[in-house]
C-alpha cells in the first residue's frame, strides 16, 4: 500500500526543523568573550577551550609579571599556550584596555607621521614661493620706469607664506599633543606593570607567611 504524500513532506519538514533548532541551540551555547586582562582562573577555565587549572594560573602569573596583554596574540607567550589553543579560542579572547591603548598609540604615531609629511610639503612650497618672490623683487628693482610693477604679486606671495607658516605651526602643536599622548600611554603601561609586580610580590609574601604559619 502506497504511503500518503503528505507523510513524506511532513518528515522533511520535521527534519529541517530539527536542524534549525540545533543551529540555534549551538549558537546560544557558544562561549562568551573573555577579557584575558581581567578574568580570574575560574572564568578562564570555564570559557577557554583547552585551558585547565594549570594553564589558567599560568596566564594570570604571566599577566601579573609582565602587565596587561596588549593583543590577543600575546597570549601565545604564556608557557603552555600554543597555536592550537589560540585557534580554538580565536573568537573568545579580548584584551580590552590593552588593545585600546596600543591602538591609540599607533593612531597617534600615524598622525605624527602624516603631519610631518604635510609640514615638509608646506616647507618646500614656501621655499618655492620665496624663490619666486625673490625673482619678482629683482625684476622690479631693475625696472626703473615702473618700480611698483610686481608689488601686488609680491604681497600676495607674502600672505600665502604667512598662511603656510600658521598652518605649519598648528600642525606642530597637534604633533606635540600626540607625542604627549604617546608618552602618557607609555607611563600608564609602566604604572600598570609596576602595580602588577607589587601585587605579585604581596601575594608571594602572603603565601610565604601562610606556609610559615602552617609549619609552626
Amino acid at each position: 500500500m502506497m504511503k500518503p504524500a503528505f507523510s513524506r513532506t511532513g518528515s522533511y519538514a520535521a527534519f529541517f526543523g530539527c536542524i534549525v533548532v540545533l543551529m540555534l541551540f549551538t549558537t546560544s551555547v557558544q562561549a562568551e568573550v573573555v577579557n584575558i586582562n581581567q578574568a580570574d582562573a575560574a572564568t578562564l577555565q570555564k570559557n577557554l577551550k583547552g585551558v585547565g587549572p594549570v594553564k589558567a594560573q599560568a596566564i594570570i602569573d604571566y599577566r601579573n609579571q609582565h602587565g596587561p596583554f596588549q593583543s590577543e596574540k600575546d597570549l601565545e607567550k604564556v608557557p603552555g599556550i600554543g597555536s592550537k589553543i589560540m585557534e580554538k579560542n580565536q573568537n573568545a579572547i579580548s584584551t580590552s584596555r590593552g588593545a585600546a591603548q596600543s591602538q591609540r598609540s599607533q593612531n597617534r604615531r600615524e598622525d605624527i607621521d602624516k603631519r610631518s609629511e604635510r609640514k615638509e610639503n608646506m616647507s618646500q612650497r614656501s621655499q618655492r614661493l620665496e624663490e619666486r618672490k625673490e625673482r619678482l623683487s629683482n625684476e622690479q628693482a631693475s625696472d626703473t620706469e615702473n618700480p611698483t610693477k610686481n608689488a601686488e604679486k609680491i604681497e600676495k606671495i607674502t600672505k600665502k607664506q604667512q598662511r603656510i607658516k600658521e598652518r605649519s605651526e598648528k600642525m606642530g602643536k597637534k604633533s606635540k599633543k600626540s607625542q604627549e599622548e604617546i608618552k602618557r600611554i607609555k607611563e600608564e603601561r609602566k604604572k600598570q606593570r609596576k602595580k602588577a609586580k607589587k601585587k605579585k610580590a604581596k601575594k608571594k609574601m602572603k603565601k610565604e607567611e601562610q606556609t610559615t604559619s602552617d609549619s609552626q
